[in-house]
């Protein structure tokens, strides 16, 4: 399997810590890279770690964060963050990380990450907050065997659950397996960096404005990303394999 593993100068004012973490953690991490993760098998794997997050749909996130933690605490130390505002990250040891994946392909093509507020609090409590994009390809359920499973794994149906049924809402296509192809490290240092990346049209922070959760309760302003359309000179550290 070939394998790149790139380190970028960026044109904006980047402490040397955050771009070194930065590759150091992607060195580890790009051991992910080119296998891939059977749905069933990843979700068996964190519900016997005693994970509550084997219940998720969107399975391969919670998956990376856990299994990502894991790596870099074993080699980096660290490991969750401290709580900013009602938001704790997935990693901190010398800066901030949230650890995202991303499916190739879908939607927009956006990658969903964090609460914006909370990492307007980071920002300005830390200095910085970063990401590690994990993207992939996905194999999705095609004649609901996999969500059939997994929901007779869960139990009864919430109450959310059996609302969006009774309103006739469809259920999203469950992925059964992801393959992951490409890692890359960007960081924020400030709201300048916000606005440019707005400005550029590869972020926004208007994600999840007027939605509910299922308490029933408005969801907090969540920011995306477009991995594709990140200028190279914002990207820290990046490895890739010869299947993306």
């Amino acid at each position: 399997m070939a394998e790149t593993l790139t380190l970028f100068g960026s044109t904006q004012p980047i402490a040397y810590e955050l771009k070194t973490e930065a590759v150091d953690m992607v060195k580890i991490l790009k051991r992910l890279l080119g296998v891939t993760w059977d749905g069933r098998a990843s979700i068996e794997q964190m519900r016997s770690r005693g994970s509550t997050n084997w219940r998720q749909m969107e399975w391969p996130g919670f998956f990376f964060e856990e299994t990502g933690r894991a790596m870099l605490q074993d080699e980096l130390g660290g490991g969750r963050s401290r709580r900013f505002g009602q938001t704790v990250f997935d990693y901190e040891n010398r800066r901030v990380w949230d650890l995202k994946a991303h499916t190739i392909g879908s939607g927009r093509g956006e990658c969903i990450l964090n609460d914006a507020e909370a990492m307007r609090r980071c920002m300005n409590d830390t200095g910085s907050v970063g990401v590690v994009i994990l993207e992939g390809h996905a194999d999705y359920d095609e004649d609901g065997s996999f969500k059939a499973w997994h929901d007779a794994l869960k139990g009864p149906a919430t109450a959310y659950e059996i609302e969006r049924v009774e309103r006739g809402a469809p259920s999203r296509r469950r992925k059964v397996r992801f393959t992951p192809v490409r890692l890359l490290a960007v960081a924020f240092n400030g709201d300048a960096d916000l606005v440019d990346g707005i400005a550029d049209g590869w972020l926004d922070i208007g994600f999840q404005q007027g939605m509910r959760n299922e308490g029933g309760g408005a969801r907090r302003s969540k920011a995306t990303l477009r991995p594709a359309a990140i200028p190279a000179s914002r990207i820290l550290a990046e490895a890739t394999t010869d299947l993306l």
